[in-house]
């Protein structure tokens, strides 16, 4: 837990990662159902979700879903702002005077730093805004986790979240090195609120969407609900507020 406080973090970010750290083990594991993880951070299970995810993204968190038994999540928190690959170092202890390496050996022994401007490289190379074209991909080619989840939504559900997906991405502006991996993570997140939905009859049907979903201001309100940004009570709220403003 002390590894968190010391991360800079959005306050929503750092608040469910340090409840997931409360509840883990020496290892970093741990296994709390979301009821409790939003109980603790004083926020709607939505946006907990939502928060999960972006960290999954930046490399805190990992999420693994056992079928029947939950989440099971590993809290493993990265500083960004030293590079990757600074680990703690051995100390070294010079060799005495005469027992140094001669020209010929020194010359034969790797650079410390042969290795450095590749990891830069890696590490900042290859991000890019999400395509004006962006289209899911088919959920054959999905990785396992996300195709077995999405095997189980309806074409209708898959389309709508994965449009609410590319609008929320178009108007953040934000860089990813793989949009597909992206988006795999999103439909995990989702899952269960898709299963509620589908057996609910609340999912989204093949029919066209009405009319009234072309305005932009309630397009982008859907995009931040799906997003977890708002709560669905705020979204009906604000909805409900641009319904009347238009009618």
């Amino acid at each position: 837990m002390t590894r968190v406080w010391d991360l800079e973090l959005p306050d929503s970010q750092k608040i469910v990662l340090l409840a997931l750290a409360d509840c883990a083990n020496d290892e970093g594991h741990c296994w709390p159902s979301m009821r409790t993880l939003a109980s603790k951070c004083s926020k709607g299970e939505r946006t907990v979700q939502g928060v999960i995810v972006k960290l999954v993204e930046a490399g805190h968190l990992t999420r693994r879903e056992v079928p029947g038994k939950g989440c099971n999540y590993t809290v493993h928190p990265r500083n960004d702002s030293a590079p990757a690959e600074a680990a703690p170092r051995r100390e070294v202890q010079k060799p005495p005077q005469g027992l140094r390496d001669t020209p010929a050996e020194a010359a034969d022994k790797p650079s410390k730093n042969h290795n450095k401007p590749s990891t830069a490289r890696k590490r900042d190379g290859g991000k890019t805004v999400i395509p004006e074209n962006w289209e899911a991909p088919p959920v054959a080619s999905l990785p396992p986790q996300a195709r077995a989840c999405a095997e189980k939504w309806t074409a209708a559900s898959y389309r709508t979240h994965a449009e609410a997906f590319h609008s929320y991405w178009r108007s953040e502006r934000k860089m990813k090195a793989d949009w597909t991996l992206t988006w795999a993570n999103r439909i995990i997140a989702l899952h269960s609120q898709v299963m509620r939905d589908q057996k609910f009859g609340n999912a989204p049907t093949s029919e066209p969407p009405p009319k009234r979903q072309a305005n932009p201001e309630l397009k982008a309100l859907h995009a931040q609900w799906q997003a977890g940004e708002i709560t669905a009570a705020e979204f009906d709220r604000q909805r409900d507020a641009l319904v009347r403003r238009a009618a």
